[in-house]
């Protein structure tokens, strides 16, 4: 994309525009200088799932500008344009008859929450911070943008250290986080109620969404998924996820028996960003999930996070597994923070698979003809499946940790 003329700034920038004066000011915050001169802007969009309702626009901006001495510096500072569901392009998928409980209570604004919030920066213990938010721009009743510091992420990949490292924070954010706790973001009564969210999220992307994908022989008569499912030896995969949805309400009432803490709600890598200049560090961007849920929630995002998006081999995902759960308990643990590694093994994986076993595989992509593209996300996919199919039998076995099962008359009632 070619340089952008200081005058083209709120052209380029569009709901997130502010003026070249405005930006000036943004501008020397990034660079720690009481005052600057641009002499240059290019804005770059950043891709990002269409499915994130909050979000607007990722934008990338940056530049040269002169500092108080003259001296020339580039600067670059990250846009994040939020919206509120009343403008996200695909509120047409949701029923008529939620639309406006959904456009009237999704908290579209909880991240600008969490940037403003001191009491939720000082529970998170040395090593993980927030980024530096150097303005936030009220666009209209339905957008606001945040201009945050640009973290320079290394390029390095993420090793069993790292990824016990986070869970072990995790877990310390988690005890510090307790029911009550005044680092709590969104409505108060959301906020205080367990498995709130959790809830909404099955009631809405699971039963209106993903769980009818199920029933779809349009779906699994794919070409791509039949060939890749013929590959893999998973001719019984369609049957085992419809199994596991008539224990869907099991395993939600499982996790409200757990004991409860707030959650960052999608503690991924790709939102534990890593500093190239302090890689022992985690900058934490994107809360959500904003209402108590079960201790071992954030493991499970932590988990397969790097998995869907083709990062990581669905064959590492026992060994990581067996590094963040006792991690993550450590962390929970060290803050005094009541609970066993057998409830922390529960909440995990009932969590995990409430939240992404019905859409680890991309059943919404199989409208689209047959590709090798579409074939190797498939074939990824079909290996976190069945590694989140072979959790299911193990609630089972953990000890007064067995959810009951639902019949299938009573999940179409739901």
């Amino acid at each position: 994309m070619p340089p952008t003329t200081i005058a083209d700034v709120p052209t380029t920038l569009g709901p997130a525009h502010i003026t070249a004066e405005h930006l000036s000011r943004v501008v020397a915050r990034a660079l720690g200088c009481s005052s600057v001169d641009l002499r240059s802007v290019q804005v770059d969009v950043v891709d990002y799932p269409i499915g994130s309702i909050a979000t607007g626009a990722l934008l990338r901006c940056r530049g040269t500008a002169a500092d108080e001495l003259g001296v020339v510096r580039d600067w670059s500072v990250f846009v994040k344009q939020l919206q509120s569901a009343r403008v996200w392009p695909l509120l047409h998928v949701i029923p008529d008859h939620l639309r406006q409980r959904w456009i009237d209570e999704f908290p579209w604004r909880i991240e600008i929450e969490a940037q403003l919030s001191a009491p939720l920066a000082r529970v998170l213990p040395a090593g993980m911070r927030k980024p530096e938010l150097y303005e936030l721009v009220e666009i209209d009743a339905d957008h606001a943008a945040l201009w945050l510091e640009d973290v320079d992420v290394t390029d390095e990949p993420w090793t069993i250290d790292r990824f016990a490292r986070a869970a072990r924070l995790l877990g310390t954010i988690a005890g510090r986080r307790p029911l009550g706790s005044d680092s709590a973001l969104g409505d108060p009564v959301h906020a205080s109620t367990p498995n709130a969210s959790m809830q909404e999220y099955v009631s809405g992307r699971l039963l209106h969404g993903l769980l009818p994908l199920l029933s779809r022989d349009d779906c699994w008569s794919h070409p791509a998924l039949v060939a890749e499912l013929s590959v893999a030896g998973e001719a019984s995969m369609r049957s085992g996820l419809l199994d596991a949805a008539d224990r869907l309400d099991g395993w939600l009432a499982l996790m409200e028996t757990l004991p409860q803490t707030l959650v960052h709600g999608d503690a991924s890598p790709q939102n534990l960003l890593v500093p190239r200049s302090d890689p022992e560090t985690f900058v934490v961007i994107d809360w959500g999930f904003n209402s108590p849920h079960c201790v071992g929630f954030d493991v499970g995002q932590l988990l397969i996070g790097l998995v869907h998006p083709g990062l990581m081999p669905a064959s590492d995902l026992a060994a990581v597994a067996d590094a963040i759960l006792p991690a993550y308990t450590d962390g929970l643990l060290s803050t005094g923070f009541e609970a066993t590694p057998a409830q922390v093994r529960a909440g995990f994986v009932s969590s995990l698979l409430v939240r992404s076993l019905f859409s680890a595989l991309p059943l919404e992509e199989l409208g689209a003809p047959d590709s090798p593209g579409l074939r190797s996300r498939l074939r990824q996919r079909l290996g976190l499946t069945r590694y989140l199919l072979d959790l299911v039998p193990t609630l089972d076995r953990l000890p007064q940790t067995r959810p009951s099962t639902v019949s299938p008359e009573s999940r179409k009632r739901a």
